[in-house]
């Protein structure tokens, strides 16, 4: 992801903060927040601070391993018990992420083997691993898919893919990406974003393909329909 040329992620844990893009003041302004516990992670994935399944599953996977290096057995018990407790409550922030409860079913399997102290000092290591392991994904989608846009062709989008919506790396997203993709390949590319109502994410999404100077106007939600019946789109 890019933003005004600079190559940034929304999401990135360091020293046991979790410094966060604040994407509901984009396009507008470029701002991070600073996140030091679990109640501040729930918030942000419940008021859309980070949006769309896999910024989401990077925030949360951070934050558990966030709680867990705070862990102590006199104030919070059992360990594993407290570890899915923690899971738990951050999924509740947005109860229908898949990716997050693939990312406690790992986390929680990459710590079932050893013992409390060692969990807690290998728990940021492997959460970083896990957030690391969707650039590859991502540009391999972009690399994929991007070979399968014509050269001329017209496309809609919904909601929005981008950068921040990936949290590490600076991959632009799944749908993005491969229009990217292929805009960086030579070919000409032209794109209609839906504007989705009520968050209005197509703004963000023309925002976005303007820092990669790929062609692209908001489209209301209800034209589509007409546009793709008339041709109009690819």
């Amino acid at each position: 992801m890019k933003i005004n040329g600079k190559e940034t992620s929304s999401v990135v844990y360091e020293n046991g903060v979790i410094l966060m893009l604040d994407q509901r003041k984009l396009p507008h302004s470029v701002e991070f927040l600073e996140l030091k516990d679990k109640s501040q992670v729930f918030e942000a994935i419940q008021n859309m601070i980070v949006r769309w399944a896999p910024a989401i599953w990077v925030a949360w996977i951070f934050g558990l391993a966030q709680a867990v290096k705070k862990y102590s057995e006199e104030v919070h018990g059992e360990f594993s018990k407290y570890v899915e407790e923690v899971g738990e409550y951050l999924i509740s922030a947005r109860p229908t992420g898949y990716d997050l409860k693939h990312a406690i079913s790992y986390l929680l399997g990459e710590l079932k083997w050893v013992a409390n102290e060692e969990a807690i000092s290998l728990v940021e290591e492997k959460a970083q691993e896990y957030a690391k392991s969707s650039e590859d994904v991502y540009k391999k989608i972009g690399e994929y898919w991007g070979a399968l846009i014509k050269d001329g062709d017209t496309i809609a989008t919904q909601c929005h893919t981008w950068g921040p919506a990936i949290g590490v790396g600076w991959y632009n997203g799944t749908a993005i990406e491969c229009i990217v993709n292929a805009h960086r390949n030579g070919k000409k590319v032209k794109v209609f974003a839906d504007a989705t109502a009520p968050r209005h994410q197509g703004w963000l999404t023309e925002w976005e393909f303007n820092q990669e100077w790929v062609p692209v106007k908001v489209l209301a939600d209800n034209a589509t329909g007409l546009y793709m019946k008339q041709w109009k789109i690819d």
